[in-house]
């Protein structure tokens, strides 16, 4: 969540390793944002479906459509936002999506994924289930955040195993 994670970059800054170069992408240097960006075919490939078991984990705790729309379409990059893009929602509540958005870039949507979540996407979940009344919305954003900071550990996890196999060796 901190950013603490000992890539090859602060593996290199500590001493521990000779070169901070991503061992999947040569060429690029191991941060913790390239982790999640990396280009390398292999891990491409994983995080687009870990992103997806993401946003199937987060639908099944009744996040509603509105907010899976705009994760779905560009989860990491900052949007930009007239408030006409997002009337084709057909939302009752649209300016609370607009101004969550828009707080979250503030934040920035890199970190997101890592917990940082802005405190309107409550308001707009709120504000969705109270008007569709169809679900308990207890603990929707505990669950939300969390089953954000799992998509980063998964990734975590999956780049380990491609790097160094699958044994504890």
């Amino acid at each position: 969540m901190h950013g603490w994670v000992p890539t090859y970059t602060s593996l290199c800054r500590q001493g521990r390793e000779t070169s901070s170069l991503c061992p999947r992408y040569h060429g690029r240097v191991e941060t913790v944002d390239h982790i999640h960006i990396c280009a390398h075919p292999w891990a491409t490939q994983c995080c687009q479906t870990l992103l997806h078991s993401f946003l199937e984990s987060i639908s099944k705790i009744h996040t509603p459509m509105q907010i899976l729309h705009v994760l779905h379409n560009k989860p990491s990059q900052v949007f930009e936002l007239p408030d006409t893009k997002y009337k084709h929602l057909n939302m009752p509540h649209r300016p609370t999506l607009i101004l969550a958005i828009k707080h979250q870039n503030i934040i920035e949507w890199d970190l997101f994924f890592k917990g940082y979540t802005s405190t309107y996407w409550i308001h707009v979940y709120n504000d969705l289930m109270q008007h569709a009344k169809k679900h308990n919305s207890q603990n929707w954003d505990v669950k939300f955040v969390g089953a954000a900071i799992t998509l980063y550990k998964d990734i975590w996890d999956a780049r380990n195993k491609h790097i160094h196999g699958q044994t504890k060796k």
